[in-house]
């Protein structure tokens, strides 16, 4: 009376285990029994059972059909472990898969079974029930019963298509790096246009002649300090260029060239840390986790006038070698535009108190001033519509006064001492590369002794884990509220790691940039000078990005 008392007590459908109809059709069958029911809610009780009687002899037809690959095959099995089909004969209904783990030995054969019994799905590697070939296991509970269907596929049977893919792409590696040479030269012919003195060298550059001849600049302007710049690339090109060939020589005859490029990329980023070694008014550390073997973040730093320091995080659109290349043109031109307005805006300071006793005040570069500059150069014949966002600061580390400006980036985290981490304010700002002409707003904040500023690319917080949640600022904010006053090194590492935690193995598919800057202060008589500053306000006015290209150091909030 199993198939009246157990759905009767359950008040659920109960399907019993396979049995031979003797007398009734000679056949195996199973019974589906589902209660119906009097009343309604809580006065509902059980008025009867209507089962119904269902042959498996199709059943076992249609597992027993199912073609994997050339000796792969399909096995079902109930929710008390017995085989209702079996590629072995003599085994259906006969024995169960607990009793073939028993008699064999395998335990791994025994978990599988526990699993399966109990509503489990999962891809495991295992072993052919009677070859004993290794391979893939697959299985899945059937809603509507509980039993579980299993599917073997043979390990060499499934990676048959692998193997000979592989050998196809060896023998294709050499056309491989001919199409990144006629890929590159493509890319700088769109890219470099705008460089109109430097075109036809950075055209041979970017189709593998690193030792091609840079033309000489005799103005000493941002072009000059671009040629230099280039120079000084094209040389750190050869150089990382001959690292690699030495050190893939006795790996591999043939290298992937995004994987050649991602070590270019990675390896024309800065890496000295702290920064400026002897100087302890702030400490800095950066990171950067390509999601792909080359992706389109980068972040830089770097003095930019008498104590001042230039520091920034972009990312920019697409993947590949388009974007590690887009990204090595904008990281160029934004240090040479940055260094340049520097110098202009010194010898203008210079000039104006050439005839005052002491040394002329310090000037600070406008970033906002050197975001539209760079803009300017990177939309100029931009037919490849590619674009880069930016957030670009300059820190005065005698005052603790920052000056930054953003083109469409994430906005960056401010961590004062006992106080809730928070978002720095930005004026929405366009991304650089898309149209000329744009100006961009630069804010002021004063940094005391202690506080931080976290830069980072939307890599860290749109992280997807495989429930396709995000990251998000809001987790970010606690992340970086629960690390306190870590070191800026600590920091990075700790939320590198929580990133990768969340996602729990997901693919990403953006970088993972991140730059954190810590302000200590400068010790005068006892006294730093961030808290002597202490009672500024935390932000003020912003200048537009077509100033003059500095700011005054005294502490004071432009508007």
């Amino acid at each position: 009376m199993d198939w009246y008392q157990i759905p009767r007590e359950l008040r659920e459908i109960v399907w019993s285990e396979p049995y031979f109809d003797e007398g009734g059709g000679n056949t195996l069958m199973a019974t589906c029994s589902v209660p119906f029911y009097h009343g309604v809610r809580d006065t509902r009780h059980v008025a009867g059972i209507v089962t119904a009687d269902v042959s498996l002899d199709w059943l076992k037809r249609l597992v027993a059909s199912v073609q994997v690959l050339d000796t792969g095959y399909a096995w079902l099995i109930t929710r008390n472990g017995t085989y209702v089909t079996h590629p072995a004969p003599g085994v259906a209904f006969n024995e169960s898969i607990f009793s073939r783990a028993e008699e064999s030995g395998d335990q791994d054969l025994r978990r599988i079974g526990q699993d399966m019994v109990r509503g489990g799905s999962k891809l495991v590697e295992s072993r052919s029930l009677h070859t004993g070939k290794p391979g893939f296991l697959v299985y899945a509970p059937l809603p509507s019963t509980g039993w579980s269907l299993g599917v073997f596929s043979p390990r060499d049977e499934l990676l048959a298509d692998v193997n000979r893919l592989a050998l196809v792409s060896a023998g294709l590696g050499g056309g491989g790096f001919l199409l990144l040479a006629g890929l590159v030269a493509a890319i700088a012919r769109s890219i470099t246009r705008p460089l109109r003195r430097l075109r036809r060298a950075a055209r041979e550059v970017a189709s593998g002649q690193l030792d091609a001849e840079l033309p000489e600049v005799a103005s000493r302007d941002e072009v000059y300090d671009l040629a230099t710049a280039f120079a000084h690339m094209q040389e750190s090109l050869k150089e990382h260029i001959r690292d690699l060939t030495a050190a893939t020589a006795s790996r591999e005859r043939i290298q992937s060239e995004l994987r050649i490029a991602s070590e270019i990329q990675l390896g024309i980023l800065p890496k000295t840390f702290p920064p400026l070694p002897g100087h302890t008014e702030f400490d800095l550390f950066a990171s950067l986790t390509p999601a792909r073997e080359v992706g389109g973040d980068f972040y830089d730093f770097f003095p930019c006038g008498p104590e001042c320091f230039c520091f920034l995080v972009g990312d920019v659109s697409g993947k590949g070698v388009p974007a590690a290349f887009y990204m090595a043109v904008s990281r160029t031109l934004i240090k040479a535009v940055a260094e340049s307005v520097a110098g202009a805006g010194q010898r203008r300071g210079a000039d104006r108190h050439n005839a005052q006793h002491g040394p002329p005040p310090r000037r600070i570069p406008d970033p906002g001033h050197i975001l539209a500059r760079a803009n300017n150069g990177l939309a100029e014949d931009n037919e490849s519509c590619m674009f880069v966002t930016v957030f670009c600061a300059v820190l005065d580390y005698v005052t603790g006064e920052v000056h930054y400006a953003s083109a469409g980036h994430n906005p960056p985290v401010l961590l004062r001492a006992r106080a809730a981490p928070s978002y720095l304010p930005t004026h929405g700002d366009p991304v650089a590369g898309a149209m000329p002409g744009v100006e961009y707003a630069t804010d002021t904040l004063r940094l005391a002794p202690g506080d931080a500023l976290v830069l980072y690319t939307d890599g860290v917080t749109e992280a997807m884990n495989p429930a396709q949640e995000l990251y998000g600022e809001a987790r970010l904010a606690e992340k970086l509220a629960e690390l306190g006053d870590a070191s800026v090194r600590a920091t990075c590492q700790a939320l590198a790691e929580d990133v990768h935690a969340f996602a729990s193995g997901a693919e990403q598919s953006d970088d993972i940039t991140m730059l954190v800057l810590r302000y200590n202060g400068t010790t005068t008589g006892g006294m730093s000078t961030g808290d002597s500053a202490a009672a500024d306000n935390t932000t003020g006015g912003h200048t537009t990005g077509n100033s003059t290209g500095g700011s005054t150091g005294n502490g004071a909030h432009k508007t």
